[in-house]
């Protein structure tokens, strides 16, 4: 039951009604006892700039931040951990003594999830991303800060993804390189790495988009990951699955990080399987 003594947690984006966050989270808080609430702050351009100020007025003492503003949010802040310094980007923020402390958990949660859900890890792993935004870029920072062999960067943009090589080399020298989407060995080069990771937000309107035209590449030695959860399916993860490539969509980096920014906002440790197990019953429904 909500009091006096509520501790209110929330989601700010734009959107932000579609944010399986809340259900993740209240449901852990009603089993575990804990008196917080956390719900979806939807905040308009004009006013992400007064986060602070809003979250001081209205006693929101942690948050979730979400598209687009996990960069804006993060020039806010008065600190920030290690993990959202390198990815110049926060996903969780933290109120305390009037002072905002910026944290970034999406990289580590998708780390996390390729270990519980598909028992593996990046170690010596040839990684591509296809994309070079935000998420690409604190999901390239985790796989390298957990000893990848190399990263390729795949995206229609060769000079965003050339900006986004040079942030991962400045941070981890000789480890990174570049193709463009377009790029006539990009078949080949995809068939090369061990992991496929899919970071852009094509097939999440249309289920039938993909940000690449061919699949032949696909062995069923992949590992392809999309990070889009809803639909559950997207175009590559079906033609990875039909060539009998590993499989998984973003419902496991949503638990992931989830899992993190828990410990972050409450002091406690709640098993990954717990979140993940909520939204798969989601997802099923």
């Amino acid at each position: 039951m909500i009091d006096g003594q509520t501790k209110i947690v929330g989601v700010i984006g734009n959107p932000v009604s579609h944010s399986l966050s809340p259900l993740m989270h209240n449901t852990v808080f009603e089993k575990m006892g804990l008196n917080y609430v956390y719900i979806p702050l939807h905040v308009p351009a004009d006013y992400v700039s007064q986060i602070k100020l809003a979250m001081t007025t209205l006693s929101v003492q942690c948050a979730n931040v979400t598209v687009p503003y996990k960069h804006t949010v993060m020039t806010l802040c008065d600190s920030l951990s290690p993990s959202s310094q390198k990815a110049q980007a926060v996903n969780a923020v933290v109120l305390e003594n009037g002072k905002l402390f910026g944290h970034n958990t999406d990289g580590d949660g998708f780390i996390l999830s390729l270990k519980h859900d598909l028992d593996l890890d990046v170690f010596k792993k040839k990684i591509a991303i296809l994309g070079a935004g935000g998420s690409a870029k604190s999901i390239g920072i985790s796989c390298l800060d957990a000893a990848c062999d190399s990263i390729v960067v795949v995206n229609r943009s060769i000079d965003n993804a050339s900006l986004l090589v040079d942030q991962f080399s400045q941070l981890y020298p000789q480890k990174c390189k570049v193709k463009a989407l377009d790029d006539n060995d990009l078949d080949r080069t995809l068939h090369d790495m061990d992991i496929i990771i899919q970071t852009t937000s094509v097939g999440m309107n249309q289920p039938l988009d993909c940000p690449l035209k061919s699949f032949d590449w696909i062995q069923p030695r992949h590992v392809v990951y999309d990070i889009i959860y809803s639909p559950a399916q997207t175009r590559l993860l079906m033609e990875a699955r039909n060539r009998q490539a590993l499989t998984s969509n973003g419902l496991g980096m949503l638990a992931g990080q989830g899992v993190l920014s828990f410990d972050i906002f409450t002091g406690h440790t709640i098993d990954y399987t717990v979140f993940k197990h909520i939204l798969d019953r989601q997802s099923s429904q």
